[in-house]
């Protein structure tokens, strides 16, 4: 019987899993590689297996925030941000080897005057790192729909105010607490879903996530279906691979795109269709052949907050236990 607590371990195993296969073809032109089927590392950081990015590490200083703080502490949150960024905090090797531009320009905001909601609205920083961290936040929050929906969109305010990633956010908080609430797929996918009924009625999406909400990704195959590093066309992306997958390891390998049938960036949808998969489809066999090197990723479920552990995923199940 899949229980929520597996649930839970399922969204977060899944974010920290898919960044860790990922990696491996990151910045790399389709048809370049092979298929990738398992979790081998390398890729232009060169990491061990099992090793994630940044997405992996904000997304665990994200979560160690809600569970200290027991809520949403917008400053608490961006005072975690910069300690990783420079100092390496949760960092899989102890130092900030990547972190992208929009984050960058919103840290260093937050630094020069502290303001904790640091995100550049323009539409041109649209991209989709606000999304790769957001799964603790409809975790903890979702026993109150309407709190996830609210406080995804913060999340997102804090380094990406641009629209189309605070819905984005939004929207793909409700496929969570979807998930974990045992909704079947083809619930999660039909127009226009929220847990909250008639949600996107009274608090509208903007047209390019309303578009994939509403079911663009069921409607188009690549080339139309487009990884990027561009919020929208990673959300729709990711939807599609999950859309199109049975099994966590066809999600993970259709979002890192061993198939490269997603281009340019296969990389960037890594992480929501995983998450996506292994919530719906939580069982202990479920990333067998992905966890196959005892990952550190694994041991997202069982370490304690707070510690600036190098090799260890370990705050996320903390969360699960907490919600």
């Amino acid at each position: 019987m899949t229980t929520t607590p597996m649930r839970y371990r399922g969204c977060l195993t899944g974010l920290a899993v898919g960044d860790a296969v990922g990696t491996t073809v990151e910045f790399r032109e389709p048809g370049s590689f092979p298929p990738v089927t398992d979790m081998v590392g390398g890729g232009p950081f060169d990491l061990e297996p099992g090793q994630w990015t940044d997405d992996t590490s904000m997304a665990m200083r994200l979560a160690a925030s809600l569970i200290e703080r027991q809520g949403f502490d917008a400053d608490d949150q961006m005072k975690r941000y910069v300690r990783w960024w420079q100092e390496g905090y949760l960092s899989s090797n102890g130092r900030c080897f990547d972190i992208g531009q929009t984050v960058c320009t919103a840290l260093q905001r937050y630094r020069d005057t502290g303001e904790p909601f640091a995100g550049s609205p323009d539409p041109d920083s649209a991209g989709n790192g606000s999304l790769m961290r957001l799964a603790p936040v409809p975790l903890f929050f979702a026993s109150d729909a309407e709190a996830a929906v609210r406080m995804s969109g913060e999340s997102s305010h804090a380094t990406h105010g641009a629209q189309t990633c605070i819905d984005a956010c939004r929207y793909f908080r409700g496929l969570i607490v979807g998930a974990v609430r045992g909704t079947d797929k083809a619930d999660l996918l039909a127009p226009r879903y929220s847990p909250v009924s008639a949600l996107w009625d009274r608090n509208s999406l903007c047209a390019e996530i309303d578009e994939i909400a509403s079911g663009s990704f069921k409607r188009k195959e690549p080339p139309e279906i487009v990884g990027s590093g561009f919020v929208v066309k990673s959300l729709e992306a990711a939807l599609w691979a999950f859309h199109k997958s049975a099994t966590f390891e066809e999600g993970c390998s259709l979002a890192v795109k061993g198939t490269t049938r997603i281009r340019p960036r296969p990389f960037t949808v890594k992480l929501p269709a995983p998450i996506m998969t292994l919530t719906t489809y939580p069982c202990p066999g479920a990333s067998a052949s992905l966890t196959a090197h005892s990952l550190p990723a694994w041991q997202i479920v069982c370490t304690r907050p707070g510690s600036k552990s190098e090799g260890s995923i370990n705050d996320m199940t903390v969360l699960a236990l907490s919600c």
